[in-house]
């Protein structure tokens, strides 16, 4: 998989995926000694099309510490799932279906009790704020277009002026993590990206390849 690993004090966390048997695992590893922890099987579904740079396993799972949350794409629905540090699943869900010609990679993002996931898609395309705890979706925000993207969100600001900024389909775009209230709107970088925000000294910065390779910073 391409997945990114993730680290939380002595544990590693990994997805993987097997092509044959179409299953898609979350691993835990001794981060000391590197050997296998645990191993389970999140999802099993036929592989499914995708661009020859993309993988089975392409989503970066992220932890509070306490669980883990993965993202695979399962069939025809988005699919997300929260475990336990023993590899114990306590919830899934599949908010959205997904169809997209390059495959799935949707990481998603954690900030206070919410989880958040963005999936830009020429089908049904929302950004989504998930209860940690429970997976219930607690709000929903719609692009303005839906054009296939795979940037993943990013928590800017502190205190009362934090931000999630969300990139894809031609816009980017800011919301209140907690309420899901609009902050701000500016159209670019282009239709379709790939690569990650960033962000400092008062600057955000987006990337996109195509129809044209486009960077835009915004203040």
């Amino acid at each position: 998989g391409h997945s990114s690993p993730i680290v939380w004090g002595d544990a590693v966390f990994l997805t993987s995926a097997e092509k044959a048997s179409g299953q898609r695992l979350l691993l835990r590893l001794d981060a000391n000694t590197g050997k296998i922890v645990w191993q389970v099987t999140v999802v099993t579904a036929p592989a499914e099309a995708m661009n020859r740079e993309n993988s089975l396993a392409s989503s970066t799972p992220v932890t509070d510490g306490t669980h883990v949350f993965t993202s695979f794409q399962a069939g025809v629905r988005a699919d997300l799932r929260c475990f336990d540090f023993n590899g114990k699943r306590l919830w899934s869900s599949q908010p959205l279906a997904f169809d997209g010609e390059h495959g799935y990679s949707y990481s998603p993002v954690l900030h206070g009790d919410r989880l958040f996931f963005d999936c830009r898609q020429e089908g049904e395309a929302a950004l989504l704020a998930l209860d940690k705890r429970t997976g219930k979706v607690e709000w929903r925000a719609e692009p303005g277009r839906k054009r296939i993207s795979h940037a993943t969100p990013l928590i800017i600001g502190e205190g009362s002026r934090v931000q999630i900024v969300v990139c894809g389909s031609d816009e980017i775009r800011s919301f209140n993590p907690d309420t899901g209230q609009p902050i701000w709107w500016c159209q670019g970088p282009s239709d379709v990206g790939v690569a990650g925000l960033s962000y400092g000294d008062g600057l955000l910065f987006a990337a996109s390849g195509y129809p044209t390779k486009t960077r835009l910073a915004v203040r």
